[in-house]
């Protein structure tokens, strides 16, 4: 997948979006038309993307940035543009739909796509976005929808690498905490909270409270998309608290 700045004014938004795409595994950057003088300032905006600015695309050979894109397009199976602007329904090519509605209908493919930014100061013009297959907006306040251009773009470059993944946890693959709570997890503690509860706290309410609380709990905790390292630190703490009851229980028996 490809990203594609139309006319950036600033090297600091080129850098912090370089950034962006680093942190969400996009490589290729194509620049068309830019209206920065170039510095090596830039490189500070994108700190460790700076292989991305490097190998970027510059396109500014004289031709439009429209003849530029028409151009371009050919290469693309899908061409993405984006906007802040409301719908239009009187030109029906600038209706956008929210970027993750798009991409949570699943058809959405990373291969050989092109999403284009435009300007920071005016957007894509109707030329443009008449090159675009689909428009992607962020659902933001309507009464201020626009947005600064990289943090838009984090935006949705942060929703393309959840669509790309299809699991919420991302960059932690490799890491166990990170993962959701295995079922038979989810029921141990479970069992263990029901235990402790009824042996502990049967005398607090009666069995009908009770029994509702426990439910409570267990609805809780299947809703809640628990991972691994949370549920280790809910169990471990449960173990050590009945630990200590039986050990309390077994004190006041002795003296008894």
């Amino acid at each position: 997948m490809a990203v594609l700045l139309v006319e950036p004014k600033t090297f600091g938004n080129v850098g912090s979006i370089a950034r962006s795409m680093k942190n969400f595994g996009l490589e290729r950057l194509i620049i068309v038309n830019p209206r920065y003088e170039q510095s090596d300032d830039v490189y500070g905006f994108a700190m460790h993307a700076r292989d991305i600015l490097d190998s970027a695309e510059v396109i500014q050979d004289g031709r439009s940035t429209p003849e530029i894109l028409s151009s371009l397009r050919e290469g693309f199976h899908t061409v993405i543009g984006t906007t802040s602007k409301a719908s239009n329904y009187m030109k029906l090519y600038r209706v956008p739909v929210d970027i993750g509605d798009w991409l949570a209908e699943g058809t959405f493919s990373p291969d050989s796509s092109l999403i284009i930014f435009g300007r920071e100061d005016n957007g894509l013009t109707d030329e443009e976005m008449h090159l675009c297959d689909i428009m992607v907006t962020i659902s933001a306040n309507p009464d201020y929808p626009t947005m600064n251009l990289s943090h838009a773009a984090a935006i949705i470059f942060h929703e393309i690498w959840r669509a790309m993944n299809k699991i919420v946890k991302h960059a932690f693959d490799e890491r166990h905490d990170f993962l959701l709570a295995s079922g038979n997890a989810r029921r141990r503690f479970e069992e263990q909270f029901e235990t402790f509860i009824k042996e502990h706290a049967s005398e607090v309410t009666d069995d009908w409270r009770r029994d509702n609380f426990i439910q409570c709990v267990k609805n809780v905790v299947e809703r809640a998309r628990v991972t691994a390292r949370e549920l280790t630190v809910l169990d471990g703490f449960l173990i050590k608290a009945l630990k200590s009851l039986e050990r309390r229980d077994g004190t006041c028996k002795e003296s008894l």
